[in-house]
């Protein structure tokens, strides 16, 4: 389906504005930007299935998931990490991962 409005405003400033995260959230000159690229047009979920990983594959169990449709690649602080289909860039993660997770931040600038 359609992202209308201020859909991705609502999924990126907002949250960063309402958490006081200053430098995220916004795709400008010098900040940290993670970016997911995708068809307004095709963005969407895929049909249902069943799989079975991690610690359910352990113990004999399964999950229902979804693969998102749409999607057309990755980048965390610029650097080019999942294709179009899915799949890890494996010469952007033999660095280490480019970003950072975010425990705590400092209120914004008044």
């Amino acid at each position: 389906g359609k992202i209308g409005g201020n859909g991705v405003k609502e999924l990126t400033s907002t949250p960063a504005d309402i958490c006081r995260i200053h430098d995220r959230g916004r795709l400008v000159t010098g900040a940290a930007a993670d970016l997911l690229l995708f068809s307004e047009e095709e963005v969407g979920r895929g049909p249902k299935h069943r799989v079975t990983d991690g610690i359910l594959e352990q113990v004999g169990g399964s999950r229902v998931t979804t693969e998102p449709q749409g999607m057309r690649g990755l980048w965390v602080n610029g650097v080019h990490v999942v294709d179009a289909d899915g799949q890890a860039i494996e010469a952007a993660t033999q660095g280490g991962c480019p970003g950072v997770v975010l425990r705590s931040f400092p209120d914004s600038p008044s």
